[in-house]
Order: structure tokens, then C-alpha cells, then sequence
């Protein structure tokens, strides 16, 4: 019961994610024509994956699904919330200490990652049928704060990732599509950052 409960709770926390920032907030050209050092902090990253289906409601599929999520669990114990905060750390220092110092300090730029929901997605129907395979997920919210204007916002935009993880997954195809999320994660940050290039592909203009 303790299990469906928390199936329950990580799909209402992805539909919140649905809410996202209030604005899509592009990073000032000022932040980029100057040296700047930035810490990477996390607000929010859980522990252990959790399992979200396509959410079309219905018991049975709740329930069938929650089965399954028990079941990944178990072959994908070795997947912990340490391992995903390792490999984005890694992917983001690639692909922004070019234009940033990274730094340990936080005393100038802080990149807020909150991670709302991580896992594993299966799309299925309102009867818990499964309809493709699984997919490794990423969903979360990075912020951009200004330590000298008091934590200022100063840059936001929401992420959502999936790489293919087959019917079958095994902890070895799971370590390689949670990098593969990773990377495409810090991708997709750093081209909104320095390129204000949307998720969805779009060139913001300045304002």
C-alpha cells in the first residue's frame, strides 16, 4: 500500500512540474560578457528513482503499474540519487566551465537544479497495458541566482529529458541512458544559458 501511495505522489509531483517557472527567464547577455564564477547547488534531487506512467488515470493501471515500479527497483537497485547528482555535476561543468569558473564557493552565481522527478516513464493505458518500451527520464527546473543582488533570479527554465530503455532494462542499459539523459540535460541547459535557446528549440530575442 506504502508503494502505490508513493506511485501515487511521484505522478502528482510531475504534473506539478507541468506548472514550471513562472516565465521562461533567459540569462542576461551582461552575465556572459564578463568573468563570473558559479556554484552548482541542488534544491531537490530524490534518493531513489520513482516510476511514472503516461497518467491517464484508472485503478487497475495505477496498480499494475506500481507492480512495475516495484519490480525496477529491484533490477535497478544500484541507481540512487548520488549516481544522477555525479553525472549531471560532470555533464554541467563540461559544457559551462568555458564561460563560467566553476566554483565551490557560493559567492557570486549559484545554478539551482531542483530535480522535481527522475526515473523511469512507461507509456500505458488507463488498464495499466503497456503501450512502448520504458524510458529513462529527467524532469526538473534550473535557476540562475545572483548572490550579490541577495539571491536575485537572474535566469529560469524547465527541462524534461527521456532516453530509451528498452522492454527489458538491465542495470547496465540503465547506467548508460541515465548518462545519456544526463548529458542531454546539460545540453539543453547551456544552449539556453549562453545560446537562449528554448527546450523546444526557439531563439528567445533580447528584451
Amino acid at each position: 500500500m506504502k508503494r502505490t501511495i508513493s506511485y501515487l505522489l511521484s505522478g502528482a509531483a510531475a504534473a506539478f512540474f507541468v506548472v514550471g517557472c513562472a516565465s521562461t527567464k533567459p540569462l542576461p547577455r551582461a552575465y556572459l560578457e564578463s568573468d563570473h564564477e558559479m556554484a552548482v547547488d541542488y534544491s531537490r534531487l530524490k534518493p531513489k528513482p520513482v516510476m511514472r506512467d503516461s497518467g491517464q488515470g484508472g485503478l487497475i493501471g495505477i496498480l499494475v503499474n506500481a507492480g512495475r515500479g516495484s519490480n525496477m527497483r529491484e533490477k535497478l537497485a544500484g541507481i540512487q540519487g548520488e549516481t544522477l547528482k555525479e553525472l549531471l555535476r560532470q555533464e554541467i561543468t563540461k559544457q559551462l566551465e568555458k564561460k563560467f569558473i566553476i566554483a565551490e564557493d557560493k559567492k557570486d552565481l549559484i545554478l539551482d537544479v531542483n530535480i522535481e522527478t527522475w526515473g523511469w516513464f512507461v507509456p500505458s493505458t488507463m488498464l495499466g497495458i503497456k503501450t512502448g518500451a520504458y524510458q529513462c527520464e529527467i524532469m526538473g527546473r534550473v535557476r540562475m541566482l545572483d548572490v550579490k543582488l541577495k539571491n536575485k533570479e537572474v535566469a529560469c527554465v524547465d527541462l524534461h529529458v527521456q532516453k530509451p530503455l528498452g522492454n527489458d532494462p538491465t542495470p547496465a542499459s540503465a547506467q548508460e541512458a541515465l548518462l545519456g539523459a544526463s548529458h542531454e540535460f546539460a545540453t539543453k541547459l547551456a544552449e539556453f544559458l549562453l545560446q537562449r535557446k528554448t527546450p523546444d528549440g526557439k531563439i528567445l530575442k533580447e528584451t
